[in-house]
């Protein structure tokens, strides 16, 4: 992608090597678990665009059903002596511990991402907050419906099967139009380089 040279890469070899296994270890463990989940925002869009990270982004993002699905992550991980999951500024984090720290992976659900969008946190790239939807629980039935039901998709060159929406597009150009597959913006702008 051309137009995304401006934006420096984030992501050393060593970051992406950690940020790998631990993907793969939330996300085997959940399976087993029979927690549905999916990688979503800036993770989606590496994903579907560069079949890996997005270059500039900082962080991994899950979306989970509902805070039931978080707190039974939070217990997955209560008693993991190399995974944890830690409490940072609107939400919960995973990451390896002692102490935890970078690269970890967002957890959002669909009522924290349309409580964060309706508050005007995350704007939308081009203004669009949620397509018109102005109730916080109008919204968040949206994000659900978009999100789940799941699919799995390789990623990193095949070497690790991660689970993103089946409607994945639709939940992209629902987030950030249709700017998702040429822009090197996210809509907050915490992941310009």
């Amino acid at each position: 992608d051309d137009f995304c040279r401006p934006f420096a890469p984030r992501w050393s070899a060593g970051d992406t090597q950690t940020a790998l296994e631990l993907m793969e270890a939330f996300g085997s463990r959940l399976d087993r678990a029979g927690i549905d989940y999916a990688f979503s925002d800036g993770t989606l869009i590496g994903a579907l665009r560069y079949g890996t990270f997005v270059p500039w982004d900082d962080d991994m993002d899950v979306t989970l059903p509902s805070e039931d699905a978080v707190a039974q992550v939070r217990a997955l991980f209560a008693d993991d002596p190399v995974y944890c999951v830690f409490w940072k500024n609107t939400r919960y984090m995973v990451s390896k511990c002692d102490p935890p720290h970078y690269p970890f992976i967002d957890l959002e659900t669909p009522m924290l991402w349309a409580a964060c969008r309706l508050r005007g946190m995350l704007t939308h790239w081009n203004g669009n907050i949620g397509g018109g939807l102005a109730s916080p629980a109008a919204l968040s039935e949206k994000a659900r419906n978009l999100t789940f039901p799941t699919t799995q998709i390789p990623f990193a060159n095949g070497s690790l099967r991660v689970r993103v929406p089946l409607k994945a597009e639709e939940w992209l150009r629902s987030t950030y139009g249709e700017a998702w597959r040429t822009e090197c913006v996210s809509p907050s702008g915490e992941h310009v380089g």
